[in-house]
């Protein structure tokens, strides 16, 4: 990344357009992270999106770690990291008191019940009163309420907008299964959130302007004038496809041809293994 970053910097000092410019990867996914702080440090703007699992999303995880906290699940020591963040802009000094006066190895929802009696501070009175108000809400069964008004305060407005797929997709989940909360705890409640949030994924989308991150099952569907493909060296193009030590190749074959009546068929490793050769010549067109 670091190399081809370089280059690219060469590219554009000889009058190449960034637009012009394609980074083929199999799997963005995978590696979006360290392209994001690489192509950051030198000033160059990614555009694309790349299918992220919805846990790994920084604001899903705040607002599930803020229902675990309103569900009990936790400790003083969570509640004190949670408040800490940035979102709730609480003055450092307040914060600080309160690890002072407030034990911090109690459960969650005690800690928030004598946390609101041993402060002084309005925002953070304020705050933990409309905490235990949500808690209450929580307790009645009113997750997705409890959710929006969490949300809210990350976002600041009704609802998201714009490019955070994360949240919208966050909830959707919540909404598509709002039958499933009021017959449960909000600690069962949250466990069955937390397991559907684990199995989701969302659009991650870059810049609307800079070099270009492309799939590498896509190479051929673009037309950049100067395209880097990422992963040779490694060999992960073409790459060797092993047996599945769980469900090897044999097996896989007698299933098919046992199952085939019903119109099941399992992959194989042979037919993994065929592709790569395609794939790899789609790249080098």
């Amino acid at each position: 990344a670091e190399t081809i970053a370089r280059e690219i910097l060469k590219l554009q000092a000889s009058g190449v357009a960034l637009s012009e410019i394609a980074l083929l990867i199999r799997q963005p996914e995978s590696a979006l992270e360290t392209l994001e702080v690489v192509f950051t440090r030198y000033d160059l703007p990614l555009q694309g999106e790349a299918s992220l699992p919805l846990e790994r999303s920084w604001r899903v995880r705040w607002l599930m770690q803020g229902l675990k906290l309103l569900a009990g699940m936790g400790e003083g020591m969570d509640w004190l990291h949670w408040l800490a963040h940035p979102v709730h802009c609480l003055p450092y000094e307040a914060l600080d008191r309160l690890r002072q006066q407030v034990r911090k190895r109690i459960p969650a929802h005690r800690w928030l019940q004598q946390a609101s009696q041993n402060t002084s501070d309005p925002d953070m009175l304020h705050l933990l009163s409309e905490l235990r108000s949500l808690r209450q809400h929580l307790q009645d069964g009113e997750l997705p309420q409890v959710a929006r008004a969490l949300l809210q305060r990350l976002t600041q407005t009704d609802a998201p907008t714009g490019p955070d797929t994360d949240l919208i997709e966050w909830l959707s989940l919540i909404h598509a299964y709002s039958n499933a909360w009021r017959n449960r705890t909000p600690a069962q409640a949250v466990e069955l959130l937390e397991q559907l949030v684990m199995g989701a994924r969302y659009t991650h989308k870059l810049s609307g302007q800079g070099v270009r991150l492309i799939p590498m099952e896509y190479a051929d569907l673009t037309d950049a004038r100067i395209a880097f493909a990422m992963g040779i060296l490694e060999g992960n193009l073409p790459k060797r496809c092993p047996d599945d030590p769980f469900l090897r190749e044999s097996e896989r074959n007698a299933l098919n041809e046992a199952l085939a009546p019903h119109s099941v068929w399992l992959p194989t490793r042979a037919e993994a293994q065929a592709a790569e050769p395609m794939l790899f010549q789609r790249l080098l067109h």
